[in-house]
């Protein structure tokens, strides 16, 4: 759908002069310049809207129980909201949003991802009068375990754009947040899945995971060794490039599959490497002293 907007010259005479009128509402226009004979000539701006300032998408991914459990404390600013799932989305790739209030500037989809496997994306709309500094805090709870399972609190510096041209309005504003994210203790979303990777919490570049690997079953001894308590854990990045971990003391493993019976490579206390036969990004971490939390930042 295209909003027209006429812009009219006049004729030269001696100076330059040109009147421009923008007949439609939400267009904008630069000047279009004198011409040797009167014209009117439309400009088109298409209606593209700005969507989401702060994405958010796959902050949690957890059990139908767990995800009925959590609750989301959103804020721009000096204004916040406070919500759960409304409910859960029964139809694979079918998002349902949380009660939060209306007007809410954030909000939150869950979505069903697999057989009782629910993904929670979060978002901040694009706001009029937005300015860099503005601070965003994200915080996904899960009351009966006393987990913060995601947070972030962070002053931001926007991006801009113009999804209908320079000539055309809006003017839209991005920018990002990086949440710390925590899996659930024990063997219900804590990374203690063996290898299964719809079970396993993913974490993105850039950001940070704590697992605790207490509760998870014993490593079987394989080429990483073993006799230590092992979580597992996705990473959202492309494949074959290299990745560095930091975990502090605490041994990375990677497999080819999920499901495979052993890992394929291992890396040290803090390594950096390549596995490019690796198909779904699937790791584990144990500690190489006694079970506990481990922070996984994972990186370029």
């Amino acid at each position: 759908m295209l909003c027209p907007c006429t812009v009219t010259t006049l004729p030269r005479s001696g100076s330059s002069v040109v009147l421009a009128a923008l007949l439609a509402s939400g267009c904008g226009g630069d000047l279009i310049g004198p011409s040797d004979a009167g014209s009117v000539r439309p400009l088109d701006c298409s209606v593209i809207g700005c969507g989401e300032s702060i994405r958010l998408p796959g902050l949690v991914t957890l059990s139908g129980a767990e995800m009925r459990a959590i609750t989301v404390y959103l804020c721009r600013n000096s204004t916040c909201v406070m919500g759960t799932p409304a409910r859960l989305p029964e139809q694979p790739a079918v998002g349902v949003g949380c009660e939060l209030p209306p007007d809410a500037n954030g909000h939150c989809v869950v979505w069903n991802v697999s057989p009782d496997r629910y993904r929670l994306d979060v978002a901040f709309g694009d706001s009029i009068g937005a300015r860099d500094g503005d601070t965003f805090v994200v915080r996904v709870s899960h009351p009966p375990s006393g987990t913060v399972l995601a947070e972030a609190a962070e002053s931001v510096r926007y991006t801009t754009s113009t999804p209908n041209g320079p000539s055309c309005g809006p003017v839209c504003h991005h920018a990002t947040l990086t949440p710390i994210t925590r899996a659930l203790p024990g063997a219900d979303g804590g990374g203690c899945s063996m290898n299964r990777c719809e079970a396993a919490p993913l974490v993105a570049l850039g950001t940070t995971l704590r697992l605790n690997t207490c509760g998870c079953a014993i490593a079987p001894a394989d080429i990483c060794g073993g006799a230590h308590p092992r979580a597992f854990f996705r990473v959202d990045a492309p494949l074959g490039e290299p990745l560095h971990f930091t975990t502090g003391t605490a041994q990375i493993t990677a497999w080819d599959q999920c499901g495979d019976p052993a890992p394929a490579q291992c890396g040290g206390l803090s390594g950096s490497f390549v596995t490019t036969r690796n198909e779904t990004r699937l790791f584990g971490v144990e500690r190489f002293t006694e079970c506990g939390e481990v922070a996984i930042t994972v990186t370029r």
